[in-house]
């Protein structure tokens, strides 16, 4: 009996060492900054720019969960005769999935991740002429991922800077639009 005793507070002060020992990486990760989004789909592509915010769970020292959430816009006007066209563009998105980071020694971490959620499309257009205003609205919500990864620059213990990431950020509606999105930033740990 004393030799089970014995053996049950070996495994609790075990345990107890082992839940105190630290990490050499972070648990969690916010990421902020500037993202450039470049949209197709019809027969011209359009140029976005936006935010880009990531949060990310580290389970293990190079796996973790990615919440990601990005809004870009853009605004056009050209006159036409008459009048003058003006089109606004706005692109969210909101996205989850895994992250596998390659860290090691050095400052540098590069990381790939595959993101999976919903993506949202709107546009306003409007027409405005002497001979009356017309206005257009248009709205798609979708399946949209975020296929990439990118690179950190670790510049103390708390901050790392997104030197770069980019991402395969397909939207499927009715015809799938085939994107790429540039993102830079700070990452807070």
């Amino acid at each position: 009996m004393k030799r089970l005793i014995y053996t049950f507070v070996f495994i609790i002060c075990c345990a107890t060492i082992s839940f105190a020992q630290t990490t050499d990486y972070s648990k969690n990760e916010f990421f902020a900054g500037y993202s450039y989004l470049r949209e197709t789909g019809d027969t011209s592509g359009r140029n976005l720019h936006g935010v880009a915010l990531e949060y990310t769970r580290n389970i293990r020292e190079r796996v973790g969960i990615t919440v990601d959430f990005s809004g870009h816009f853009s605004r056009t006007s050209f006159p036409i005769t008459g009048g003058e066209v003006s089109i606004k563009r706005e692109r969210y998105n909101l996205l989850v999935g895994p992250r596998y980071n390659f860290r090691s020694d050095s400052r540098v971490t590069p990381f790939v991740h595959a993101l999976l959620g919903i993506g949202h499309s709107k546009i306003d257009a409007s027409v405005i002429a002497t001979s009356g205003n017309t206005f257009i609205f248009g709205k798609d919500t979708a399946f949209a991922m975020a296929l990439g990864g990118g690179l950190d620059i670790k510049a103390n213990e708390k901050i790392s800077i997104r030197a770069i990431q980019v991402d395969y950020n397909p939207l499927f509606t009715g015809n799938v639009r085939n994107n790429i999105r540039l993102s830079v930033g700070i990452v807070f740990k």
